[in-house]
């Protein structure tokens, strides 16, 4: 998670484009995989 944040928001699409289908499905992959919101990582 620290290296997708590290490499800035380009490499968010890459993550989204991994399987997800939309963004609530992200979120809630996000959330169950670091037990946070994603809000949470953002400055």
């Amino acid at each position: 998670m620290r290296a997708v944040l590290a490499a800035g928001p380009g490499r968010w699409a890459e993550v989204a484009a991994a399987g997800h289908y939309d963004r609530a499905h992200l979120m809630v992959e996000f959330r169950r995989f670091t037990g946070v919101a994603p809000a949470a990582c953002t400055d």
